[in-house]
């Protein structure tokens, strides 16, 4: 059986990226790997393209820009889809 997140996918219209609201801030020193923080409200888009490996079982791909480069991570608790 397939998981939420897979079916959450499958019936996103083609072409639509969920937009994901940060509900807390996140800051370059709990995640120094940002180039900057980011405030609670703010909006990213989820990613979708290759991570490499690159992103932790407690976070999540996301990106400034609809499925383009550069990705960065941020935590899973720290988004949610809007």
């Amino acid at each position: 059986m397939p998981d939420l997140q897979s079916q959450k996918l499958r019936l996103r219209p083609e072409g639509s990226e969920p937009i994901m609201t940060l509900r807390r801030d996140v800051t370059v020193a709990e995640c120094p790997w940002l180039d900057r923080d980011y405030r609670m409200g703010e909006t990213v888009h989820r990613y979708y393209g290759h991570t490499y490996g690159c992103i932790t079982p407690s976070g999540i791909p996301v990106s400034e820009h609809i499925d383009k480069p550069p990705f960065f991570e941020l935590p899973d608790d720290a988004v949610w889809e809007v």
